[in-house]
């Protein structure tokens, strides 16, 4: 007689994880080969210099300050993990990414089990997510990793919660405050994580009787109240640390609120094409004309058509029970809503990392349609859904090959966004380092009358000057940087080094020492310093640079150049 061998759920499961992580790895295999770009990766993690240092007054400084724009301590911290493992070893860092990755696709899974959803479901949804397209900006691109860590400890925060809610322990609501705590610290769109327990709640009490529900909506506050208080510490750390920055000054100031909120809507629209369509996928998506939004039955019938889209998944939907329809909308909308720059939307409208965890949310919505809205048996969803995640490996594949340098980098930019400046700076800049000046003259020229307003174009064109050995026009765009971002302090010590080409060692001097007043840890300024003590012949003052420099393991091929120009 037959011996019918059963292998237990819970390893088919395993196993299937451990599947779906080689798929990955061999997925994007290619991009470990990739190195960084000067897309945010020098600023984050090459150059900065308080990462390749961490003293105990450098990790003061990364908590008490934001850093390019963003308060993101815990993100800094983790870098300096890796540069002090790998330092631009960069197929170690992809290679994180991918765990972090998998780990959120397992938390995702974990959830999905809590609110009781159906196993094959969970499954595709998990794969889909793992591979679709719109990932792969936030695996591939080594400066969105604070988009993985923050997503990571969001869905640990969630699963927590969800476990105090069942269990009634207390531990596991303190288990979830601290998640929450730590990715806020990551990155601060964890502050997402607010409207999610406030919809899973309302869920909760709405799927319970309705006595003294004003009795239960009170405890449901008191419980959330802590994570409302985080969400806003940390959602106001983010605007102002954004404001400081400069990233306020764009062409979004001249959008009304009624205008951004039309924004956000838009970016809804963009990101449920895109995960249905994800043909045309890019580094930047610029913003739509201002013009669009000023015509006042152009705003009432965009609202006129989203509400026809609605009611017309709602009408699909029929079998689908209302709540658990709102409760999917809200998911999704909520994800985007709080990462989109509505509050000031500056250079980069949308982004693939944005939509991050609404991959997720998007693919459950995606098969629980298929299987409930539809009826669809099991076989057609799981053929379908098969399909799917195949044609996202492919294209996850081919999408990799945007990130393979800052030339292929920015030239995307450029093939989508024809009118959009930050594809011509980033190409310039790239063609300025590669000697071809001609080019990049020509592509700064051509950002420069896109968003004249811009600093780092200024600064730029300024180098570009200098290479030309124009000094006296690269002093002037080194100004207009500074007048337009007076914490540019690149383009302070760029003036300095114009300066002093042309003579003025003294005021190259002043303007070293006014940097280092203001902002004593920028070393290229201390570096530049020391040159300017020993050319002046202010020897005592050099050797005591040179003894902070020294602590520096990044900067000792300088101290060695120093310590020759002292010799001599």
């Amino acid at each position: 007689m037959a011996t019918h061998f059963k292998i237990p759920q819970k390893t088919v499961l395993v196993l299937g994880f451990f599947i779906a992580i080689i798929g990955l790895y061999v997925t994007y295999s290619q991009s470990f080969c990739y190195g960084f770009l000067n897309y945010d990766d020098q600023n984050f993690i090459v150059n900065n210099f308080l990462i390749h240092h961490l003293s105990f007054s450098n990790i003061y400084t990364i908590f008490k300050s934001p850093q390019q724009g963003h308060y993101q301590p815990l993100t800094q911290l983790f870098y300096a993990f890796e540069w002090h493992m790998f330092e631009e070893k960069t197929h170690f860092y992809r290679l994180i990414n991918l765990m972090i990755h998998a780990l959120n696709g397992g938390l995702i899974f974990k959830i999905l089990k809590q609110l009781k959803c159906n196993e094959i479901l969970c499954a595709l949804s998990v794969l889909l997510f793992y591979f679709h397209p719109l990932q792969t900006e936030s695996l591939v691109w080594i400066s969105a990793q604070s988009t993985l860590t923050s997503s990571c400890f969001t869905l640990l925060s969630f699963f927590f919660y969800l476990r105090f809610l069942t269990l009634k322990n207390n531990r596991f609501y303190a288990l979830s405050w601290l998640s929450f705590f730590l990715g806020c610290l990551f990155k601060s769109s964890s502050i997402t994580l607010v409207l999610f327990l406030f919809l899973i709640e309302g869920y909760k009490l709405y799927t319970q009787e309705r006595q003294a529900l004003k009795i239960k909506w009170i405890a449901v506050i008191k419980r959330m109240l802590p994570f409302m208080l985080g969400g806003l510490f940390f959602g106001g750390m983010a605007i102002v640390s954004a404001q400081k920055f400069g990233s306020f000054q764009t062409d979004a100031l001249q959008y009304v609120l009624i205008d951004r909120l039309l924004l956000v809507q838009y970016a809804w629209a963009h990101y449920l094409v895109s995960f249905l369509y994800p043909m045309q996928l890019n580094p930047v998506y610029g913003s739509p004309e201002i013009d669009l939004f000023k015509s006042i039955p152009v705003k009432v019938l965009g609202i006129v058509f989203c509400g026809c889209v609605l009611l017309g998944v709602m009408g699909l939907t029929r079998r689908i029970s209302s709540i658990h329809k709102c409760l999917a909308l809200g998911f999704y909308g909520a994800s985007i809503f709080l990462v989109m720059q509505w509050v000031s939307i500056g250079e980069v409208f949308a982004a693939d990392r944005y939509a991050y965890l609404s991959v997720a949310i998007l693919s459950v919505m995606l098969f629980y349609f298929l299987s409930k809205g539809l009826s669809l048996s099991s076989n057609y969803v799981f053929f379908g859904g098969g399909l799917f995640i195949i044609g996202g490996i492919v294209l996850s594949i081919n999408q990799q090959q945007i990130w393979k340098n800052n030339n292929t980098l920015y030239q995307a930019v450029i093939k989508k966004n024809p009118n959009h400046f930050f594809g011509y700076y980033g190409l310039g800049v790239t063609q300025m380092q590669n000697k071809a000046y001609g080019l990049a003259e020509k592509n700064l020229q051509k950002a420069s009358e896109i968003r004249a307003f811009n600093p780092l174009v200024h600064n730029a064109l300024g180098l570009l000057s200098n290479v030309k050995q124009d000094y006296q026009t690269g002093i002037k765009f080194f100004n207009k940087a500074i007048i337009l971002n007076p914490r540019l302090w690149e383009a302070y010590v760029n003036k300095a080094k114009s300066l002093f080409l042309l003579g003025d060692k003294q005021g190259a001097l002043d303007i070293l020492n006014h940097v280092l007043a203001l902002y004593p840890k920028y070393l290229p300024a201390r570096i530049n310093r020391v040159e300017l003590y020993i050319d002046l012949k202010l020897f005592s003052l050099a050797q005591q640079e040179i003894k902070m420099l020294e602590k520096q393991k990044k900067y000792q091929s300088h101290v060695l150049r120093l310590k020759r120009m002292l010799k001599y």
